[in-house]
């Protein structure tokens, strides 16, 4: 499932991989950027309060 968020980025989520507790004790949700400035770049977030964690590490210019 795919969907757009007001920065226009796309994401999708992968239901299977739960990511550490959101401040409000839900489990938060893997879900993959496709932002110009994130491709691919997988991340958590709890779909109820906004708690935001990057899974994969930041890619360094080459």
């Amino acid at each position: 499932m795919a969907y757009s968020e007001t920065s226009s980025a796309s994401i999708g989520s992968i239901p299977s991989s739960e990511g550490p507790p959101c401040h409000c004790s839900q489990r938060t949700v893997m879900t993959v950027s496709w932002t110009d400035e994130n491709p691919g770049r997988r991340f958590y977030k709890c779909e109820e309060h906004g708690f935001f964690l990057w899974h994969d590490k930041e890619k360094s210019c080459p």
